[in-house]
């Protein structure tokens, strides 16, 4: 803690931030967040520390354990936009089936309209290659 900041000052600025930041209810992601807190003040703090050093070596002390802390502090901001962007898959529901007698493509009935059609002799059974978007998907 900083001299003559209080704790009820810090407690309103984790409110503060939280609130900030969508006040996250997620069990995994508020406890992510407060640390981030503490360490970027904690750069800082070293930082400073090191701005005032009595000697070279004690500057290069502060200097080197806040290099290592920001690095740290960057990983778990990375970590952190990953959890809250993490990829959902979409999901396709396919009502019916057809493949005609010929062995010409396959046809899959989603929702009432026909989206996807495979592409002829293609060597990947169940494989449907959506038409307007050309992502595959498995069928059901």
């Amino acid at each position: 803690m900083l001299p003559g900041v209080g704790r009820h000052a810090y407690a309103i600025y984790m409110l503060a931030l939280l609130k900030a930041a969508e006040d996250p209810t997620n069990p995994v992601e508020r406890p992510m967040i407060e640390p981030l807190t503490m360490a970027h003040h904690a750069v800082g703090w070293l930082y400073y520390k090191a701005s005032g050093a009595p000697t070279a070596e004690a500057a290069n002390i502060d200097l080197s354990a806040a290099a290592r802390l920001l690095g740290e502090h960057r990983k778990a901001v990375l970590a952190l936009r990953a959890y809250r962007t993490s990829v959902v898959a979409t999901p396709v529901t396919v009502v019916e089936s057809r493949e005609s007698a010929d062995n010409g493509p396959r046809v899959a009935i989603v929702n009432g309209s026909v989206e996807c059609e495979a592409k002829p002799d293609n060597g990947q059974d169940g494989q449907l290659e959506e038409a307007t978007h050309g992502r595959t998907s498995r069928s059901a």
